[in-house]
Formats: C-alpha cells, structure tokens, sequence
C-alpha cells in the first residue's frame, strides 16, 4: 500500500507529460508520446479512532497508553496516506456534581440520566497532516465522565461522510461507560447496519466484549501494538479487494 501511493506516469497519449525516452518513436510516425497519472488502488479505509477521557483512565497507566496507541496509529497511517481522525471524549464535569447541582437527587435514580455538557477533543481531523497535530496528543488525559454512545454518534456523524467504501471506528477505554449499555449496544448495531464498523478496545477490562460485537482486551502498550496492527492488516487486506467484491458506499444514516 506504501508502494502505490507513490505517484505514477503510465499510458501513451497525445496530451500530457512528455515522456522523453520514447521521442524517438516520431520518426516512425507514432505520436502518442505522452504519459498522464496514474493512480492505484483506492484508500480501501477511513478510520476514526475515539480516546476515553473519563477519570477512570488515570490509574495503571492507561491514557499513557490510549496516548502511545493514538501516536502509533496516527504514524502508520500517515505513511501510508489512509485518512485518520483522532478524538478524545469526556464530560464537562463529573456526573455526581451536575446531578446534585440540578437538585437531582437521590442520584441512584438518574443513573442512566447526563447531566452535563459533552466534550470532544478534535486531536486531529481528517483533513490535517498528523505531522502537524502530533503535539496536540501529549494533552490526552483523564478527565470527567464518558457516555459512549453519544459520542460513537458524534464520530459518526463525522466519518459518515468519507468517500471511502469502508469505515471504522476504533474505540480505547477502559470498562464500562456512565450511560445504559443496553442503548450502547443499540447504537453500535445502528451504526454497523450502515457499514461502518465498530471496534472496542479496553485497557485492562473486558467489559467491552459484553458490548461490541468486535472487542479486543489489552493489558499492555505492547499487546495493543500487535493487535491493533493485526487489526489494520485485516481491514487492509479487506479493502483491497477488487472493487466488484467491495461493499458499495452506504447512504446518510437517518435518526438513529
């Protein structure tokens, strides 16, 4: 995939870029000496990768690693020019606060209840150069609450829109989210039903195999590295195949 995203001449026409080791070829009457670029295979993916932020990250280590794993996807990627975008998530403040300050008590009734803004940290988009946005990284870090299904809608929302024929988004975090699972895993199945798959990766729990249909449990930054390449050397190999096997695009999700 490196190899074909070099840019190439091919081809023999009237027009184009002159190709001066065949002007020879005019003595003879042939006049088709020009080459026009040619492109290879299409970026077979777009992949959006979410990065927990809740409180629950600080321990053991584990947004150090969701850090070195965005860095890591972030270099592979760019290389082989498969557009990425990087998002980090969180509340505003802590769930138990916003609940007591809205006179929302006793809080046991209100568990499945947000009661405080949503925060999305654009690390970097699709549209920039992760040489650009590498810096911004070192500012991933435990925050307040996640509520993962509201923000899988936020990322979606966004990758929907790619032109690519496959998408996914790979979600880092560590245990169970503040909202209902169960409207987690609605959502995750509405999202999939578009074509455009759901990865969920946790850091030292393996609450996520109760929820995603793909999970994947770490315990370490070098676990993560050989099953996240693993996991990109799947989608890759998907994604080139020729187009006739390939899914078509999906249409604009409605209400989800």
């Amino acid at each position: 995939m490196r190899e074909e995203a070099y840019l190439r001449y091919g081809g023999h026409y009237r027009t184009g870029s002159l190709n001066t080791a065949k002007l020879w070829k005019q003595r003879l009457g042939v006049y088709r000496l020009f080459q026009r670029p040619v492109s290879g295979r299409e970026r077979p993916v777009a992949i959006t990768l979410l990065v927990d932020e809740s409180a629950s990250m600080r321990g053991h280590g584990k947004a150090r690693i969701a850090t070195k794993t965005a860095i890591l996807l972030g270099e592979t990627l760019n290389q082989l020019d498969i557009p990425l975008e990087i998002i980090g998530y969180s509340t505003a403040e802590y769930e138990a606060q916003a609940a007591l300050n809205l006179g929302m008590l006793p809080a046991h009734k209100y568990q499945t209840t947000r009661c405080s803004p949503l925060e999305h940290r654009l690390y970097k988009s699709f549209e920039e150069a992760f040489s650009f946005v590498r810096t911004r990284l070192t500012d991933v870090q435990p925050r307040h609450n996640n509520w993962d299904e509201e923000h899988l809608l936020f990322a979606f929302r966004r990758i929907q829109s790619r032109p690519e024929n496959r998408k996914v988004i790979i979600v880092i975090s560590d245990g169970q989210p503040n909202g209902d699972a169960e409207y987690l895993i609605r959502t995750i199945q509405t999202i999939e039903r578009a074509i455009c798959k759901v990865v969920g990766v946790g850091i030292g729990a393996d609450f996520v195999k109760d929820l995603y249909t793909d999970a994947i449990v770490v315990s370490d930054f070098h676990q993560m590295t050989r099953e996240l390449l693993d996991l990109l050397a799947r989608e890759f190999s998907e994604g080139l195949l020729p187009m006739k096997f390939a899914r078509k695009p999906f249409h604009a999700m409605g209400a989800v």
